[in-house]
Order: structure tokens, then sequence, then C-alpha cells
């Protein structure tokens, strides 16, 4: 049942209540349900064979209810946007700046910066345009590029954590991005106001 989670969510995603949160909140265990149903079939098996039918889903966790995205082909000109969380408590922005060696990315959206890694971030000559918003909570964002940026904006309202709505101007064309850290679903209100934003 747990391996199934990720796929009922994504059916349970527009409806409010405690059974919608709940199956989201296991969805995000889905490698531990693979990994007690691994030890638990063969055991179960001795007992009554038709438990070896249960491994018929253990698969389940490479499967994924998101969209597929456009392939490079498909699109204009190739912009590669990444997101990376790195922790409220982190201060040190090495280890961000070797992955981002590695990825090379055009656009970064930075998770849970405080001021003190907010003043790193700041220093990364390869992403010179940027927008941060530090905070002390786990709701402080980044946004850097190495693209120019249009109009770009912290928006803040009203219980909900602070976005920023940008433009990221490339070659003839210009990008409209929306980043968020949203609220964690460890409550069914939680859950429904993240769902709200997405």
């Amino acid at each position: 049942g747990g391996l199934l989670s990720p796929l009922l969510s994504h059916v349970l995603a527009g409806i409010d209540g405690r059974v919608p949160w709940l199956v989201d909140l296991a969805a995000h265990w889905q490698w531990l349900w693979l990994l007690l149903l691994l030890p638990a079939t063969p055991i179960a098996a001795l007992t009554d064979r038709r438990w070896w039918l249960a491994i018929g889903v253990a698969p389940l966790p490479l499967l994924t209810a998101a969209p597929v995205a456009p392939h490079a082909s498909d699109v204009g000109t190739d912009l590669v946007i990444a997101s990376t969380n790195v922790h409220l408590d982190s201060v040190d922005v090495h280890p961000l700046v070797q992955w981002l060696a590695t990825q090379q990315p055009d656009v970064v959206v930075v998770l849970e910066v405080s001021p003190q890694y907010a003043e790193g971030l700041s220093k990364l000559a390869d992403y010179p345009h940027q927008h941060i918003v530090a905070a002390h909570d786990p709701f402080g964002i980044a946004l850097l590029s190495r693209h120019p940026l249009g109009k770009v904006a912290a928006i803040r309202e009203a219980e909900e954590p602070v976005r920023i709505e940008a433009e990221i101007q490339l070659p003839g064309t210009c990008v409209a991005l929306v980043a968020l850290h949203p609220m964690p679903p460890i409550s069914p209100v939680f859950h429904h106001q993240r769902n709200g934003r997405m």
C-alpha cells in the first residue's frame, strides 16, 4: 500500500481533508516501504505462496506522477534551472559552489537561505544577477542567474512564505519564473496551502 501512495497522492491532490494529507505524508517514504517489502515478502511467502505476488509492486517507486518535461529540442533557447535546499543551519557555500561547477545551471533557486549564507551567495561571480531574500526561518530564498533579470519582486502574502517572481531575459525572449519554498505538509492546513500554490 505504501508504494502506491505517490500515485494515490497525485489523484487526491485537489481534495482537502485528513486522508489526502496522510497519503501525501506516506508518499515521502516510498523507498522505506520498498525496504520493508523486500524482506517481508519471502518471510510471508513461507506461510502463503500468494505473497510472492507482492514482489510485483517493487518497481512502483520508479514510477512518477509528475508530467514529462519537454525535450530540449522541442523548445527554443535552452535554459537550465536548478533548485537546491541548503538547510537553514548551513553557512558554508563551498559545497554549493562545487555542485554548481559540475551542473552548470543557468538559473538557481536556493531555499532556506539564512543571512549568513546570503553573504556567501552574493559573492558568486558566475551568477551576477541575484535577488536574495534571507531569513532566520526556513523560508529564506534566493534567485541566482547568469542572465539579466527583468521584473523581479519578492511577494509576501498573509500566512504564506515569501516567493520571488522574476523575468529571465534571454536573447530574443523572456521567461517568467516563480520561486517559492512551499509549506511542508505537516498538517492538513499546510497540505492544502501547499497544493493551492502548485
